[in-house]
């Protein structure tokens, strides 16, 4: 019997140090995967940063002025055609009822 105590120490202790081995194998394959990931997101939140930029400025009243000129021909209005009306009553709109 104290023969056998001996192999079946050696036996669980290869299978504890193989055990061993391969989650540290694992490890340092989601290490890898998490490196990945990050490098990932640090792209994406760079993009996203630069995307809102670019989209804060397609948005500007001077790009959409600038637009509006340049492409559609428009101009600003001349004093003579703006006109202003003055109303005593508070402002509020009345929408009638719709026919069926």
């Amino acid at each position: 019997m104290r023969r056998g105590l001996p192999m079946l120490a050696a036996a669980v202790a290869a299978v504890l140090v193989v055990l061993s081995l391969l989650g540290r194998a694992r490890l340092t394959g989601l290490s890898g995967q998490c490196l990945e990931l990050e490098e990932r997101i640090a792209a994406l939140e760079e993009e996203n940063a630069r995307l809102l930029i670019e989209h804060e400025t397609a948005y500007s009243a001077a790009r959409i002025e600038e637009y509006a000129r340049e492409a559609l021909g428009m101009q600003s209005p001349a004093s003579g055609q703006i006109v202003y009306i003055e109303s005593g009553d508070a402002d509020w709109a009345e929408i009638p009822a719709s026919e069926p």
